[in-house]
């Protein structure tokens, strides 16, 4: 399932969702999925899986667009999604000081001097 929901699974959300979304802690306080729980980020350096937390409602209506709405303003501007606009979404639950957080920056750092080596001038 998508860690954000739509309003009606807000509404209908069941301690099955809930517990799936909290994080344990390790013996050095490191924050983790709990057993058997697994997050993953569609599309990293692409737009998809920021423009719309909830894609089937987005739809529909434009009620939970998050980003697509500048994306596509970028877009009709000259810029490339995955080329010259990235997207970098984070998983809220985790501190940047975590190691999940960290990897995410060093990921960031990365996909941003790849695109500034692609597109040959400085990022903005």
């Amino acid at each position: 399932f998508r860690l954000w929901l739509t309003p009606s699974q807000l509404l209908l959300s069941t301690s099955c969702q809930v517990d799936n979304i909290m994080l344990e802690y390790d013996d050095d306080m490191e924050p983790r999925n709990k057993e058997g729980v697994e997050t993953k980020v569609e599309d990293w350096g692409g737009t998809s899986s920021i423009d719309c937390l909830t894609p089937n409602v987005c739809k529909v209506s434009d009620l939970p667009v998050i980003y697509g709405t500048l994306s596509n303003h970028l877009v009709n501007r000259g810029y490339v999604r995955g080329y010259s606009l990235l997207g970098a979404p984070y998983d809220w639950r985790y501190t940047p000081a975590s190691k999940v957080g960290q990897k995410f920056l060093d990921d960031l750092k990365q996909l941003v001097e790849d695109a500034v080596a692609r597109v040959g001038h400085k990022a903005v």
